[in-house]
């Protein structure tokens, strides 16, 4: 019951996003901004559609699905004949991209699990690229480089370069000095103290 709520309600997020984008249009550099339209841009608000797909999904543990798991080619080549095939810049296409987003990423996380694992030996840079990936965007875009593909692979690569560093001079060593979690079974496993047994006494 719980999960049909929550399915709802991603449902009616996921209508909030739709009549944003149909009624937001796009942002021009010589645009003037109102505050509450930037407000409302920068929140939650427009994009908790697909945080609530996201749960909605594990809690139908959709990748254990033999529509998704291993299917990540599928998937993938699904969205981008959606995203390039399909006609179409307005609100509808970009609702319907950006939730099938949700689908291609766990289809692809499942296709080959402990590639990760082997590739990069236990070195895990996900989260320095999820952290730096905009930094580096946003200075080509400062500096104008824009509107080339062959500047695709700079971006990428300038991204891992900067997860890796962070990987081996800030995560690694923090992690390594962080302290265990004590074990559940730590405080279980200790002799528990004894107790009172009147037949001890003596007279």
């Amino acid at each position: 019951r719980r999960t049909a709520w929550l399915a709802a309600i991603t449902a009616a997020f996921v209508v909030v996003a739709f009549v944003y984008a149909t009624t937001s249009a796009p942002l021009a550099e010589n645009m003037v901004e109102s505050a509450p339209h930037k407000l409302l841009r920068y929140s939650f608000i427009p994009h908790f559609s697909l945080f609530l797909l996201g749960v909605v999904l594990q809690r139908v543990q959709a990748h254990t699905s033999r529509f998704i798991a291993g299917k990540g080619v599928y998937w993938l080549a699904g969205y981008l004949a959606v995203y390039f095939a399909v006609p179409g810049d307005n609100a509808a296409h970009y609702v319907l991209t950006t939730s099938m987003l949700g689908l291609v990423a766990i289809a692809v996380a499942y296709t080959a699990p402990g590639f990760a694992e082997r590739a990069f030996r236990g070195n895990d840079i996900s989260y320095g690229v999820y952290i730096y990936h905009g930094l580096v965007l946003n200075i080509f875009v400062e500096l104008e480089f824009v509107h080339h593909l062959w500047l695709v692979p700079i971006v990428v690569a300038s991204t891992v370069v900067l997860a890796t560093l962070s990987w081996y001079l800030v995560e690694r060593p923090l992690l390594r000095r962080k302290r265990p979690a004590v074990a559940p079974t730590s405080i279980a496993s200790e002799r528990p103290p004894r107790s009172f047994d009147s037949s001890t006494l003596t007279a």
